[in-house]
């Protein structure tokens, strides 16, 4: 809304609902000052000033209140039904289209009355706007406490005009607090755009990301200020808009749901189907879409021709949906296999489509843990689009390239191409499209992995904002982007902040029964105390994490390996932590049933180099404990320089796990005079560093604990025979 929404008339009795005007007044108002040709291409503001002014001027009323007092003006003007929400700079007959729209869909007959602001207003009792601020404010809030119902016109569909007003985001708020109903309407020609634009892959993913109420402008910057006020003291931005796209999302659906029901011919029904699927699927409702899917197939088998490229996509997502269901790979990767390519045989190899359903395939390789491949797909794909034009897609292929780049550890390339694709996403498809916070969130990730944490917490926090925004505080992609935020808050040592957020995540995953996101929070709320060096408590929680994580999913799981690896940390610096060869030995079992039970770490990698830790790792420990880590090798070198700033550290340099154990366990059997099982412990310890080639390896066989030293005379003599032995065969 602008200024010119005046507070309606003053001598209208308060005692008496808002009075509107039916919508079949609307068409007679049209045609009694010389029908639609008379209208064409005039806004709202215009017929204001052309009609209703003049028409309202000698009675200086509204024009509700002039039509009122006319014989039979009863019939028209009656109690408000509906608040119409729109902006001054549309065109009058969209509105009065959308309005059309409105009452066919939801069935509502010509004579609903609407309340309109420039029909219900005086538009000769303007003065000075900016001191008539509460009166437009209470003029709107009377309407809508008396309606109960708001219908905002949204033109052009994907960026409406009305969501950029403040006077019209005023209104959401409105609607918010009175909890009134609120509907949107579109008129034929933006219904129409709609159908067509819905077909395509980002279209509402684009609106939902041009919609932003804090955005929002005025014509008197005041206002704004005034308004804002109100909605961020009562209800915030976040809720408004969720409550548009809530609105928005059961209106799309509804409108491909009348599309289906009113399709006749076999192409129409699979398209409205198909279409519906599509959007299903990036709402991530799987079954559903699967579902969809399915049936569209099925028209395409039974009732359209085998030509149809359509029907091979249809039988792609089938597969995809499959991928996002965590289905083994023989059950979606045939359907790849037979479906991808008869479509590339239909399109071309450098169709739009063709190339999008290749990267969705490459997409769930890399799901599957096959990075090898999927990167290969991607390289192809990324050579055939960069010689094509310029378009979002690209985009979208670099973002996949440089994701994989990421996970098979090749961090710098990585966030090269990462820092491209988030670059052209955000012009083609906007800062806060899906795809464009995806890319950031896999930028956060490479900055988080190689111990540059101040550089990724803005961009997490703004991804977590968004998320909130677009999905709801409580949805599950919100809470775990909640909890990336938490972990890195950890790994700059604000942890009191971090535990805070974490168990709010814990409570809201537990809340939606999500065994795996409960852990991997919990995980994070472990590392804190290990953080904080609360040992007992870090090693009791972390424990607990690795044990059921282990039951849910296995030894292999980066939070199971995670937790593991901290555990043990939290139990080596703990006074009795390693003191008996009955805890050693569980460690060790552990660790080969995760599979790292070597010099090779599952644990990240240098913060300089890159690379995976081979050998023992120097922590920072200037830093957060166990936060900044390097290989010694580059710790040793004369260029190092450290990530955190810290070039010289000092350094709490720490062995792999299996030989620390090793190595634990040769002390504790020294220690206990257990000479013949020392012997065939440095036997498997030998062996361990042969195989690894570990450098000097046998400093811990001629160690002896402090008590060693004042055993008997006979057990001194027998342990140095056993150091000459084993040395002995150390030569050998």
């Amino acid at each position: 809304m602008s200024p010119r929404d005046d507070t309606a008339s003053t001598s209208r009795e308060r005692l008496q609902p808002s009075r509107g005007l039916t919508l079949a007044y609307f068409h007679r108002f049209v045609n009694d000052h010389g029908g639609r040709q008379a209208f064409d291409g005039l806004t709202t503001l215009d017929v204001c000033m052309r009609f209703v002014k003049p028409a309202t001027q000698h009675a200086n009323v509204s024009l509700v209140d002039l039509v009122l007092s006319q014989p039979e003006g009863h019939q028209f003007a009656k109690p408000a039904e509906w608040l119409i929400s729109h902006s001054w700079s549309y065109k009058f007959l969209d509105v009065v289209e959308a309005i059309d729209n409105f009452c066919l869909e939801h069935d509502l007959s010509h004579d609903t009355s609407f309340w309109f602001c420039m029909f219900a207003n005086n538009q000769h009792a303007i003065g000075d706007s900016r001191g008539m601020f509460k009166q437009w404010l209470e003029a709107f809030r009377t309407a809508l406490v008396d309606t109960g119902k708001l219908v905002m016109v949204l033109s052009p569909w994907h960026h409406p005009e009305t969501l950029q007003r403040s006077w019209c985001v005023y209104e959401v708020y409105l609607s918010v607090v009175l909890h009134a109903r609120f509907e949107v309407a579109l008129s034929k020609s933006q219904m129409d755009d709609f159908l067509v634009d819905v077909q395509t892959t980002h279209s509402i993913d684009q609106m939902k990301a041009q919609i932003n109420s804090k955005h929002s402008i005025a014509t008197v910057a005041t206002d704004r200020d005034h308004i804002f006020d109100l909605i961020s003291e009562q209800v915030g931005f976040v809720q408004l808009d969720r409550m548009v796209f809530d609105v928005l999302q059961t209106w799309v659906f509804r409108t491909l749901d009348k599309q289906v029901a009113m399709a006749h011919s076999p192409q129409a029904r699979f398209t409205w189907i198909f279409t519906r699927s599509v959007l299903l699927l990036n709402d991530r409702q799987y079954e559903k879409a699967e579902a969809g899917f399915e049936a569209a197939v099925a028209i395409f088998e039974q009732e359209l021709d085998e030509s149809y490229a359509p029907g091979w996509e249809a039988k792609l997502y089938i597969g995809t949906t499959k991928v996002r269901q965590f289905c083994a790979r023989e059950v979606w990767e045939p359907i790849f296999d037979s479906a991808f390519p008869k479509l590339e045989q239909l399109l071309g190899a450098t169709n739009s489509t063709t190339l999008y359903m290749k990267r969705r395939i490459a997409g769930a390789y890399y799901m599957s843990n096959d990075c090898t491949r999927c990167l290969a797909m991607m390289r192809e794909m990324l050579d055939v689009k960069l010689q094509l034009p310029e378009d979002n897609e690209l985009f979208s292929v670099m973002f996949a390239y440089g994701t994989t780049l990421l996970q098979l550890n090749e961090k710098k390339e990585a966030e090269t191409w990462l820092l491209k694709a988030h670059a052209g996403l955000c012009r083609h498809l906007g800062a806060t499209h899906r795809d464009t916070l995806l890319c950031l969130g896999n930028l956060a990730v490479a900055y988080v992995e190689t111990g540059r944490y101040s550089e990724a917490l803005p961009l997490l926090a703004e991804i977590y904002e968004e998320s909130v925004r677009m999905h709801g505080a409580t949805n599950v992609e919100s809470v775990s982007d909640l909890m990336s935020y938490a972990g890195v808050l950890v790994y700059l040592g604000r942890c009191d902040d971090a535990v805070a957020h974490l168990l709010a995540c814990v409570d809201h995953f537990e809340r939606m029964n999500s065994p795996t996101w409960i852990l991997r929070s919990k995980h994070l709320l472990g590392r804190v105390h290990l953080t904080k060096c609360d040992l007992n408590q870090a090693a009791a929680s972390l424990g607990s994490v690795y044990t059921n994580m282990f039951a849910l999913s296995g030894p292999h799981s980066d939070t199971c390996r995670f937790a593991l690896y901290e555990w043990h940390f939290a139990t080596m610096e703990l006074e009795r932590g390693y003191d008996c060869l009955a805890k050693v030995d569980d460690f060790m079992l552990k660790f080969h049933a995760a599979d790292v039970a070597g010099e090779t770490w599952a644990f990240g990698v240098c913060h300089m180099c890159y690379k995976e830790f081979q050998g023992d790792i120097a922590f920072c420990t200037t830093c957060t404990p166990y936060s900044t880590k390097f290989c010694t090798a580059c710790v040793a070198s004369a260029s190092f320089e450290a990530v955190c700033g810290h070039h010289r550290g000092p350094w709490k340099v720490v062995k792999p796990p299996m030989r620390y154990l090793l190595e634990r366990k040769l002390i504790l059997l020294a220690n206990a005079g257990r000479w013949d099982d020392y012997a065939s412990i440095a036997d498997q310890y030998r062996a361990y560093c042969d195989q690894f080639q570990v450098q000097d390896p046998m400093q811990v066989l001629q160690a002896r604990d402090e008590t060693t030293r004042h055993r008997t005379r006979s057990w001194t003599v027998l342990g140095a025979l056993l150091v000459i032995v084993v040395l002995t065969r150390r030569k050998c």
